[in-house]
């Protein structure tokens, strides 16, 4: 009874938000979520592709879907190293996308971490609700634990107003430099900017090289509930509950970006000849992918075997005024940076312009 509720609930927040109402088949229908997979696969040749294909709900004996659910017991570690009360999730609780967002185990991390000092070192956040940088301690049934990061490790910065939730936390550093992570590879060779998930709900494409499509919710649900399995070595998997919910959550972000300001707005012109083709006011300031040469930035994601296309996605521009790094590579520090037209490196668009051009372009991107 109570995934019953749960999953009308669920439901009910995929209509409110956007999301179709058939998202919530996700939760039962194994034919369903493969289809979805299926359709959402840029490249399916690709290892990332080869893996899910090979094992999400295929129905044979290499079927994720035997894996144990693991809804681990779980407690957050405070600014001192202090643990406090463990529990798993509450798999009926109403703000189940945001208990899991700050609380739900990802990825392993070592355990040195959980040291304030060197904590603060490399970059995590810390605050009274939430802990030290979203750092979970996890124990499971058969007794073992470890230190684990959450979604809110990444994806949440601390700075003179509090905590922003889903923008890219830019100070933090695990070892491939400030904002970077390699998620794909295990000699670290392709790391990439941490993204900022805000107006995930707006994108057509994720991945940076826009390696699946997003259709609509249920994909986001797909794409976190395997994240999570192969980030677990493919021993367990979260309940789609903590999938589906996740994703809902992160689709209400775009709500707390501001509305663009008017197409009549100079800036607006000159953003409208100068960037509109690909990042298309009337699309969220998102568009399909672009070809790699065309983008002209360091190409080694895009070609990569595990999750290559040959293309870059385009990140919806909303909320780029306050987000940093930029780029896939998080090679530019700001919006100033990147208009700079005496920087190296590709995605020349707008370098060309004049001073005042340029002042009026850049005060537009702040305010998206």
């Amino acid at each position: 009874m109570r995934r019953l509720i749960l999953f009308s609930c669920l439901l009910a927040a995929c209509s409110s938000n956007g999301g179709a109402a058939h998202d919530g088949t996700y939760l039962s229908d194994a034919s369903f979520r493969r289809g979805e997979l299926t359709a959402s696969l840029v490249n399916s040749s690709n290892g990332y592709a080869q893996k899910r294909l090979a094992s999400y709900d295929s129905g044979d004996a290499n079927d994720w879907s035997l894996l144990p659910e693991s809804n681990p017991r779980v407690a957050l570690i405070d600014h001192n190293g202090h643990l406090a009360e463990s529990a798993p999730l509450d798999l009926s609780d109403p703000d189940l996308g945001k208990q899991a967002f700050f609380r739900y185990p990802v990825q392993e991390i070592d355990h040195r971490f959980e040291a304030p000092d060197v904590a603060q070192a490399s970059g995590f956040w810390s605050d009274a609700e939430h802990g030290l940088g979203g750092l979970v301690h996890v124990t499971y049934d058969n007794g073992l634990s470890e230190t684990a990061l959450t979604c809110s490790t990444c994806h949440a910065r601390e700075d003179a107003n509090g905590l922003t939730v889903g923008v890219t936390n830019p100070n933090l550093d695990l070892g491939w430099g400030p904002a970077r992570v390699d998620v794909t590879t295990a000699d670290g060779s392709e790391p990439v900017m941490i993204s900022d998930i805000r107006p995930t709900k707006f994108l057509t494409y994720l991945h940076h090289d826009g390696n699946v499509k997003q259709r609509d919710l249920t994909t986001l649900a797909i794409r976190i509930e395997t994240l999570i399995i192969t980030s677990h070595r493919r021993v367990s998997r979260p309940p789609r509950e903590v999938a589906l919910a996740l994703a809902n959550y992160v689709w209400s972000f775009s709500e707390s970006l501001p509305s663009p300001p008017p197409a009549t707005d100079l800036g607006a012109l000159i953003f409208a000849s100068t960037c509109g083709s690909c990042h298309s006011p009337t699309q969220n300031f998102t568009g399909d992918p672009v070809p790699l040469a065309e983008v002209g930035t360091d190409p080694t994601l895009g070609l990569s075997l595990e999750r290559g296309t040959g293309k870059y996605r385009v990140p919806s521009l909303r909320g780029v005024g306050t987000r940093t790094p930029l780029l896939h590579d998080a090679s530019i520090s700001s919006l100033t940076d990147f208009l700079d037209s005496a920087r190296s490196g590709g995605h020349r668009f707008g370098l060309d312009l004049d001073d005042a051009s340029r002042a009026a372009l850049l005060k537009y991107l702040a305010a998206l």
